[in-house]
């Protein structure tokens, strides 16, 4: 996330995210909706669930505001950098309209999603790939096959 400079990556830190803990045994629920920090504005925002827990890298670098402002990476949700809980609200309703990139993400098919990140061979599948252990065989093609009907879940 830091090296590719993904501030405001949100969809693709948690589409990647989802699929490496699918690839290792889990099941992680993908999940797409409203968030806010207590005091800021709502914005539009993807994360992970993992046994019920939030799991979300990216809120670390948000798209319109300074790196940590939101609070730090969340894991299991725990804010990681301060070992608490977490300064953003999950799923909120406001009941504004998504922004134009949220509802594209939630309409295009996730492998399509996946495979056209620009600046980047094959998309996130190459993200993918190096976030898994060096042992595995990968295969682009039926990763795509795999993952072709994977839905976001809209939380609200």
């Amino acid at each position: 996330m830091m090296d590719k400079k993904l501030a405001g990556g949100c969809h693709a830190i948690s589409s990647v995210l989802y699929v490496v803990l699918k690839e290792v045994g889990e099941k992680p629920q993908l999940c797409i909706g409203e968030c806010q920090k207590r005091g800021l504005p709502p914005f539009d925002h993807s994360w992970v669930t993992l046994n019920g827990k939030i799991v979300d890298l990216a809120i670390y670098l948000p798209l319109d505001m300074r790196k940590g402002e939101c609070g730090g990476p969340v894991v299991s949700g725990v804010d990681v950098i301060s070992m608490g809980k977490p300064s953003i609200d999950y799923g909120i309703t406001t009941g504004l309209p998504f922004d134009w990139n949220t509802s594209t993400v939630i309409k295009v098919p996730f492998n399509e999603y996946i495979s056209e990140l620009p600046d980047e061979k094959d998309g996130l599948w190459t993200v993918i790939e190096n976030a898994l252990p060096s042992s595995r065989n990968f295969d682009i093609a039926a990763m795509k096959e795999k993952y072709k009907d994977v839905k976001r879940v809209v939380v609200r």
